[in-house]
């Protein structure tokens, strides 16, 4: 486990809540695919993907079963929503950008797929 001293803490938290940032300003500028479903918090992002129904639950089993990000999920009311957390201590804005493209690639292949 990384030991960090209070500075270090500060440091890795602002450095989190960045990214977190980051990944949530890429969601809204997608408007066309995704829609925040609450506001950010800390490093955390909630989205849904804009489709038919259930297409934001097939995006994320996409996403869980070829492994190449790790977001999780949730139901909230009736809605089916992705949760993507920048909270890990090696995240670098790099690595945000490219979940992002990750996550655009494959909304963009389950919108093509026949209903």
């Amino acid at each position: 486990m990384r030991s960090y001293g209070l500075s270090g803490l500060q440091e890795h938290i602002r450095n989190t809540v960045g990214l977190g940032k980051l990944f949530s300003e890429l969601i809204v500028s997608r408007s066309d695919l995704f829609e925040l479903f609450v506001e950010p918090a800390f490093a955390l992002t909630v989205f849904i993907v804009k489709g038919p129904e259930g297409t934001t639950k097939k995006v994320y089993q996409k996403l869980e079963s070829e492994k190449k990000m790790f977001p999780s999920s949730a139901v909230v009311g009736d809605t089916f929503v992705i949760r993507v957390v920048s909270g890990l201590p090696a995240l670098k804005e790099k690595d945000i950008r490219d979940a992002f493209e990750i996550v655009v690639e494959t909304v963009e292949r389950v919108l093509r797929e026949p209903n």
